[in-house]
């Protein structure tokens, strides 16, 4: 997907809607928030095709199988493409496998697999209990894998 010009600003009002927002599955969660994070940037309309087609873990499950994801990252790379090696830039799409999550905010993640997030500014925004959670992408490094979908410029 190619961003659309203005996309810096219209992502970043995107994160700044988001910041105070409660969790819930399939309006949203990280899925949801990453998709949205696409359409900010793209101009596309991606997110009200899927919005509400699910409202709990097993119902996502249900969805990601049939669409044939076998988990999120499988989701990125339906409209991203294979990951790229490091963050580069803004507004890309972060996968965070739950060896890499283990221990982190929330007891339960999408399918128990890990999560997806938004890359601003140094740090991934990914959905959280009752608002956005920060983490920095350092600190994620740290400890274990991530992969980053980037966009076509």
């Amino acid at each position: 997907m190619t961003r659309t010009q203005g996309w810096t600003e219209r992502l970043r009002l995107f994160v700044f809607a988001n910041l105070l927002t409660r969790f819930e599955w399939g309006k949203h969660d990280c899925a949801m928030f990453a998709i949205g994070a696409i359409d900010a940037q793209c101009g596309t309309t991606i997110a009200e095709g899927i919005r509400g087609r699910y409202d709990s873990e097993e119902s996502a499950r249900e969805f990601a199988q049939s669409m044939g994801w076998r988990d999120l990252s499988d989701a990125a790379r339906t409209y991203l493409g294979e990951p790229i090696v490091r963050p580069t830039s803004n507004g890309e799409i972060v996968w965070i496998p739950q060896e890499t999550m283990r221990g982190r905010f929330w007891q339960s993640t999408q399918w128990q697999s890990g999560a997806l997030g938004v890359l601003e500014n140094g740090a991934v925004y990914v959905p959280g209990p009752t608002r956005l959670a920060v983490l920095q992408v350092r600190a994620l490094t740290d400890r274990g894998p991530i992969s980053v979908f980037g966009f076509r410029e």
